[in-house]
């Protein structure tokens, strides 16, 4: 090897040892790492690699960032908010770091009460910031009517809903605030035509259905509460729970043939392979109807037989409730 070339490689080598000691590239290595945990969601793997970059480079806010999304996982969210605030901090542009801080910080709003006024602000601020970094950003306008709503503004949590909807249209999520908010501000029918618009594009969005029962419902709109329920397994054949729903609306409309049907329903084992399970319980627990709930429990175990300690568990619940503790045991 001549001199020229042994110069080179050690040069090389030289350098590479300089790189595997330099702080910096050894956090990035760390949040590599990190990353191949975090996508095969051992989250908790993931969190220890991020804090190891930490060590090595305080300032990486893509570490902080990351670092948020495992404790998210991990539902350690007062964690996530600290490590979010850095990495909103370290780097600005990372605006979904700004949308997860601010996710966070409505929930603690919601809960604080009068309390959370310094939160309030705080999430204004990040607001205002994904405003000035694109002025029709789907979520500033999403957090910013969830906000008023929060603060009973009904007009101004219908104007940003608005906007947001303008952005990004079809976000079945929004909808269930979006709902709330035209309620409070006086446009039920408009609140009405949007829910169900929403359940004619997302026909498996079970929340709006529920919140347009309970619409109907408190508006003394039965015939129409009956439908929406009716509607939703129509949408949805194969869920046996939205038929649970179903009968306790006519359980508590008085309306006993119409629980016998669904019952009758449920009880298709070929349709509903759970369906003994859904008419116990609710025969057991809501109807209060213990010897056809205990016919039930019995036609699941002989249809399932390897669900068999589950529906004999169910039988010993039931007869210790009924006072026949000598046929529980």
């Amino acid at each position: 090897m001549t001199f020229r070339k042994l110069l080179v490689l050690l040069l090389f080598t030289f350098f590479m040892a300089s790189c595997s000691r330099d702080p910096k590239v050894q956090a990035r290595r760390y949040v590599e790492n990190g990353n191949k945990f975090y996508e095969k969601s051992k989250f908790k793997e993931a969190s220890i690699m991020y804090r190891r970059a930490l060590q090595k480079d305080l300032r990486f806010g893509e570490a902080y960032y990351r670092l948020a999304l495992a404790d998210i996982k991990l539902a350690a969210y007062g964690d996530a908010v600290r490590s979010l605030r850095r990495a909103v901090e370290l780097e600005p542009d990372n605006t979904d770091a700004a949308v997860k801080l601010s996710d966070i910080l409505m929930v603690a709003i919601s809960q604080a009460g009068n309390n959370g006024d310094d939160l309030i602000k705080e999430v204004k601020q990040l607001a205002d910031r994904l405003l000035q970094k694109n002025p029709n950003s789907y979520d500033a306008h999403r957090i910013e009517g969830q906000l008023a709503l929060l603060q009973k503004d009904a007009p101004g949590a219908v104007k940003q809903f608005e906007l947001a909807t303008r952005a990004r249209p079809g976000q079945a999520d929004l909808s269930l605030a979006y709902f709330q908010a035209l309620l409070s501000n006086h446009q039920a029918p408009e609140a009405e035509k949007m829910g169900l618009a929403v359940i004619d594009r997302n026909k498996n969005f079970a929340p709006m259905y529920d919140v347009l029962y309970v619409y109907y419902m408190q508006t003394k709109r039965v015939p129409e509460a009956e439908r929406i329920l009716q509607r939703k397994i129509d949408n949805n054949p194969k869920q046996g729970n939205y038929m649970v729903g179903l009968a306790a609306h006519y359980l508590f409309t008085k309306q006993n043939d119409q629980v016998d049907a669904v019952m009758r329903r449920l009880s298709d084992e070929k349709q509903f392979p759970e369906g003994h399970l859904l008419a116990g319980d609710f025969l057991y627990f809501r109807a209060r109807d213990f010897e056809r709930a205990r016919a039930q429990y019995e036609a699941g175990e002989q249809a399932v037989p390897r669900d068999k300690v589950m529906y004999q568990k169910r039988m010993v619940e039931l007869l210790t409730t009924t006072g026949r503790n000598q046929d529980a045991n």
